[in-house]
């Protein structure tokens, strides 16, 4: 099958991209980004957020701990940020002892972070910024990464009894 791209509209046809939920969100706006022309966006905010935040249910595989945020959008205060762009003063980095070695490129974030929260400091995300990680998802795809991920999921819920700390 092959398309061919027209420079008008001839036929009066409408292309609309509907971004459902996190990645759905994540692609409208990486189409926004990227200038695509001639579509119309619309992201789809599920009210979920809460529930997908949840590490029990991202544990239980229904949710990736995202935000819906627009780039932006005024920075915010939550629960815990993705380990691969954080910034410290290091006077905080050293109050908290730095990264537990004990976690093995898995939820070493997020548990800097629930300390952080307990130990009176605030995490911030700041929506006007924007960082592009590659993702591999490699836990998903190889059995010594799931392993490792799941060790350092294990290791966090038994530290952390599950629980997330209450932000304010």
């Amino acid at each position: 099958m092959s398309f061919q791209m027209l420079d008008s509209d001839q036929d009066g046809a409408v292309i609309k991209v509907v971004g459902v939920g996190g990645g759905g969100g994540n692609a409208v706006n990486h189409m926004v980004n990227r200038g695509v022309q001639g579509v119309e966006f619309i992201a789809v905010n599920t009210d979920r957020q809460a529930l997908s935040r949840s590490l029990a249910t991202k544990a239980l595989g229904r949710g990736d701990g995202r935000y819906m945020v627009q780039a932006g959008e005024p920075d915010f205060h939550p629960e815990w940020v993705a380990g691969m762009f954080m910034l410290f003063h290091s006077e905080d980095f050293a109050r908290l002892k730095g990264f537990d070695e004990r976690f093995f490129l898995y939820y070493e974030d997020v548990d800097i972070c629930v300390r952080a929260w307990r130990d009176g400091l605030k995490v911030a995300a700041c929506p006007r910024v924007s960082v592009v990680h590659d993702a591999r998802r490699d836990s998903r795809r190889s059995l010594p990464h799931l392993r490792w991920h799941l060790a350092s999921m294990a290791r966090y819920f038994w530290k952390h009894w599950g629980r997330l700390p209450e932000c304010s």
